[in-house]
């Protein structure tokens, strides 16, 4: 039989049959078949089975994500909300997710006051700026606030409190909240559209018109006048 298949012509000939492709050929040539045929049938069987795989990787996601929901599913009805308590919960996450960044405001600031006092004005301007950052975010941010307060959330003593923030800032506590609140309220009447009377309750000022005397002696101009000038009007 190997005498009928094979003919070999040059020294190097024989290194054809050592490929599977050449030897079919061989065989199909001398059966005189084609493997055309075969060859698509090879391809769609290929395809089809790609395609089965995919599929199954499909509903295998799927099947997560309908545990994950039925998860969830269940979850709420453990809760069993009523009809208007989402804002109510809406609201409590978001002063929750809020309070962290204050913390870690807070903790940041705290940490640079613990780290010494030889670059205190450079360490303690970022601190303020960490606080002054996150106070737009507090929903209590117009509630009670005063030096002895926040010396006790620092951990110091009124007297030691007032004097690191007089030696470094040049003003007293009590200046240092009214100017955070300031730089709340104008944050919020550039950034919002809220009436000037609601930024004023929310950032602690309840005399509208101190609100207003306080913030044209920093800013130099009105609430009204801040806003309208940040939306690109005339004061």
């Amino acid at each position: 039989v190997g005498e009928q298949l094979l003919d070999i012509h040059g020294q190097h000939a024989w290194q054809s049959l050592t490929r599977p492709e050449a030897v079919r050929n061989l065989l199909d040539a001398y059966a005189q078949v084609t493997s055309a045929a075969v060859g698509a049938y090879w391809q769609e069987w290929r395809q089809a089975q790609s395609a089965l795989n995919d599929a199954m990787a499909a509903q295998d996601s799927l099947q997560r994500e309908r545990e994950r929901l039925a998860w969830q599913i269940g979850e709420l009805e453990k809760l069993n909300p009523q009809v208007d308590e989402w804002d109510e919960l809406h609201t409590s996450h978001t002063r929750l997710a809020n309070g962290q960044a204050l913390l870690d405001a807070a903790q940041g600031a705290l940490q640079v006051l613990e780290d010494g006092e030889s670059n205190a004005l450079g360490m303690l301007s970022n601190a303020l700026q960490q606080l002054q950052a996150q106070a737009h975010l507090e929903a209590e941010f117009g509630g009670p606030l005063s030096p002895a307060v926040l010396a006790r959330r620092a951990g110091l003593s009124p007297v030691r409190f007032a004097r690191l923030i007089k030696r470094i800032f040049r003003i007293t506590p009590s200046q240092l909240i009214s100017q955070t609140r300031l730089a709340a309220a104008s944050r919020l009447l550039t950034e919002t559209d809220r009436p000037v009377a609601e930024v004023a309750v929310t950032c602690g000022f309840y005399d509208h018109s101190a609100f207003t005397r306080a913030f044209r002696s920093v800013t130099g101009m009105t609430p009204t006048g801040l806003r309208r000038q940040a939306a690109g009007g005339v004061r």
